[in-house]
């Protein structure tokens, strides 16, 4: 039941997906009545846009230190201190880079592909709906490339992160009874092969 409302979204929007020159690049192009959205390998040439993006809110958000600096923003886009190691950027047709996604992929114990991810959106891109539009595609990528689950770490006072994820089918899975303002909420979404 949680695919078919995912088809009823997609269906008010024309999906194509690109090729691009390297093979491992995810590059899909979303084209609907009110945005264009791509996602594309984030590139160190998008470090001055990364540092002006990410405010010292964003950088919280994701657990990170604020990123001040263009060396900063290049050990962001290179994942430095990170196991998400595949890095894209959301960009928009006429807004450029906007935000980004972040994630890795790892077996779990039936060795079934699990993706944990992370995302962020420029302050004034945010509650538009680019986000749901890049995740829901990126994910119908993932699934047909054989991922089984998906994983995403929210602060509980992250209200509408948690909202997002929860238009998007993901379940809330569980939270630490700590007190601890650097807990997690976590969330699942398992997809059902057929």
């Amino acid at each position: 039941m949680q695919q078919k409302s995912n088809s009823v979204t997609h269906n008010s929007s024309i999906i194509k997906e690109q090729k691009t020159q390297t093979h491992n690049d995810i590059h899909l192009v979303s084209h609907n009545k009110k945005q264009t959205i791509q996602l594309r390998r984030i590139q160190l040439s998008d470090a001055p846009t990364v540092k002006q993006l990410m405010t010292t809110e964003i950088c919280q958000t994701l657990s990170i230190a604020p990123i001040t600096t263009i060396n900063q923003a290049h050990d962001f886009i290179l994942g430095k201190n990170s196991n998400q190691n595949i890095r894209l950027g959301i960009s928009h047709r006429r807004y450029g880079l906007i935000g980004g996604i972040s994630y890795c992929t790892q077996k779990n114990n039936l060795d079934q592909t699990v993706v944990l991810f992370s995302y962020w959106l420029g302050q004034q891109y945010q509650r538009q709906g680019y986000t749901f539009n890049a995740l829901s595609q990126l994910f119908k990528q993932l699934e047909n490339k054989g991922s089984t689950q998906f994983l995403a770490k929210v602060y509980p006072s992250n209200v509408p992160s948690q909202n997002l994820l929860k238009k998007l089918a993901f379940q809330y899975n569980e939270i630490s009874s700590s007190k601890d303002p650097s807990v997690f909420v976590h969330f699942t979404r398992d997809i059902i092969s057929a």
